[in-house]
């Protein structure tokens, strides 16, 4: 009765440290940045302004303040989409709407300032940012929820959209290269980028290494209702991703929010519309490929506690 009852406390103490790996695993590979200039209307930065970024899906909140040459950086910031405050004193209250972060983004977003006059009122703009990147040299592609649900996938294994990035190839279909049986996972798969051989590209999932280390592969992916998207970094990436020299696929998984949301789905492949295969018997008889598949399954999100876990 003792050796169970440990067996269940080492059991607990194992699920809350996965649990904790989870919740911070965003800061080292899939988080993103947000910095910027603040200055005045004539170009002036403005030192000690006060900046807040707030995830509207989960209320995270993150402040930092204007160096002294009016320059702000927020960071680690998980992927999602926020609302920028900035405040400072004498000047109006600026607050922007509509910034979406992704897998990898470090976006810059410059402020400028209207002076008070009395009492201070708040400048919201609600249209989407148009956020660019000044602070990396980088070149990549983002594949995003919407892509990862609507586009058609092989067993719903997202792995095969990283090949949408320019320069990747299959690097399996290589001659001399592929997936040694009874090391591996069927599904696996690899990008090649660049000409790059099997194992120059590395794979990261939430923030750590998702890679078949035998193979030199992708490890499976999490299947498209639980991926919120990727990014493949093809080139100038950081010296961090320094296992590999072809491309970096950075993946993250879903998290929930505030508000409870999920779905059924059933996804059916038969022959009932296929055509004849006119090669398929000698005997002169005709018929389609037997092919029956049903994938059906569901998922849901929400609060355990609002504002702190998900």
């Amino acid at each position: 009765m003792q050796r169970t009852y440990s067996q269940r406390i080492c059991q607990l103490g194992v699920l809350l440290l996965v649990l904790l790996a989870g919740s911070l695993a965003w800061a080292q590979g899939t988080s993103a940045s947000l910095t910027g200039s603040v200055t005045d209307q004539t170009g002036a930065a403005i030192p000690g302004a006060s900046i807040t970024v707030v995830n509207v899906d989960t209320n995270f909140t993150l402040k930092a303040t204007t160096d002294g040459i009016g320059i702000y950086l927020l960071r680690p910031l998980p992927i999602g989409k926020y609302q920028l405050s900035v405040e400072a004193k004498g000047f109006n209250r600026y607050q922007q709407k509509g910034i979406s972060l992704t897998a990898n983004m470090a976006a810059t977003q410059d402020v400028h300032l209207s002076v008070a006059s009395g009492q201070a009122e708040t400048i919201s703009v609600t249209s989407e940012a148009e956020l660019i990147n000044t602070t990396s040299a980088e070149l990549g592609t983002t594949v995003g929820e919407s892509a990862i649900a609507e586009l058609p996938l092989n067993g719903r294994d997202p792995s095969s959209l990283v090949l949408l990035a320019p320069g990747t190839s299959n690097v399996v279909q290589h001659g001399g290269e592929g997936i040694q049986t009874g090391f591996s996972f069927s599904t696996e798969t690899g990008a090649s980028s660049n000409g790059g051989r099997q194992g120059s590209t590395f794979y990261m999932l939430d923030g750590v290494s998702n890679m078949d280390n035998y193979n030199l592969l992708t490890a499976p992916f999490p299947n498209s209702d639980a991926t919120q998207e990727f990014k493949v970094i093809s080139n100038n990436f950081s010296a961090q991703f320094g296992f590999s020299p072809g491309a970096v696929v950075s993946i993250a998984t879903k998290s929930g929010s505030n508000t409870y949301h999920g779905g059924l789905f059933w996804f059916v492949r038969n022959n009932d519309l296929n055509a004849p295969n006119w090669f398929a018997n000698d005997d002169g008889t005709k018929s389609t490929d037997p092919l029956k598949r049903n994938q059906f399954g569901g998922y849901i999100g929400g609060p355990i506690k609002k504002d702190k876990l998900f």
